[in-house]
């Protein structure tokens, strides 16, 4: 608001999330909530997981890594959705992903055509490229606190599990898998973009580790 632009402010996210959890209640189902990116989601669904609904979410990687001060320069790489939040946000977000609350964490990935970029803020999509930083975010982002084994099962195995794949490596399987180094450090640029578009929050950013193909 103090920019003068459109908000999504945090009741816009929890009041969906709020009426779809009476409606899982109710139904007995089962639901996921992907791209929440508030503290008041996370403990929504922290109290739904302890009322025994079975109920998912995912956050993207950029939640995790990038709060809302990034936008007070007007730099449409950082109008992304769900949209950037304040750090007190990320610091439950993150609390979301030790305690269990949060059970995946997604790329956000939303290549964008530079026309949809290049404009004034307000005029401009919301989307960027975060495929290739995925992992050295995430990685980035928890530290010490959770071991490699941790951090790649918040992007792969978990989101798997939720959607019913059985991904395995084995002999006349198809081949999906990723090669990286988890130590070191990267600076994040175009350079590092394989998308015909070029548009990602992550441009400038030092991440730990580096992906160094896939397969």
């Amino acid at each position: 608001n103090i920019l003068g632009i459109k908000a999504l402010p945090h009741i816009s996210e929890t009041i969906a999330i709020n009426r779809d959890l009476s409606i899982l209640e109710y139904t007995k189902g089962k639901i996921h909530f992907s791209g929440i990116s508030c503290k008041e989601s996370v403990n929504l669904i922290r109290e739904a997981k302890k009322r025994g609904l079975s109920v998912t979410c995912d956050v993207p990687i950029y939640n995790f890594l990038l709060d809302d001060s990034k936008i007070l320069d007007f730099d449409t790489n950082y109008k992304v959705f769900p949209p950037l939040r304040a750090n007190e946000d990320i610091k439950e977000l993150i609390r979301g992903l030790k305690d269990g609350t949060i059970d995946a964490v997604s790329s956000g990935h939303t290549p964008k055509n530079i026309e949809t970029k290049f404009c004034e803020f307000d005029n401009a999509e919301f989307g960027g490229i975060s495929l290739e930083a995925s992992f050295g975010a995430l990685n980035k982002t928890l530290g010490e606190d959770f071991s490699e084994e941790e951090v790649i099962r918040l992007i792969a195995t978990n989101p798997a599990k939720i959607l019913g794949f059985n991904p395995k490596i084995d002999t006349n399987e198809k081949a999906n898998i990723t090669l990286f180094n988890p130590k070191g450090s990267t600076n994040f640029g175009k350079s590092d973009i394989e998308c015909l578009s070029k548009n990602s929050p992550f441009i400038g950013t030092e991440l730990k580790g580096k992906v160094i193909g896939v397969i």
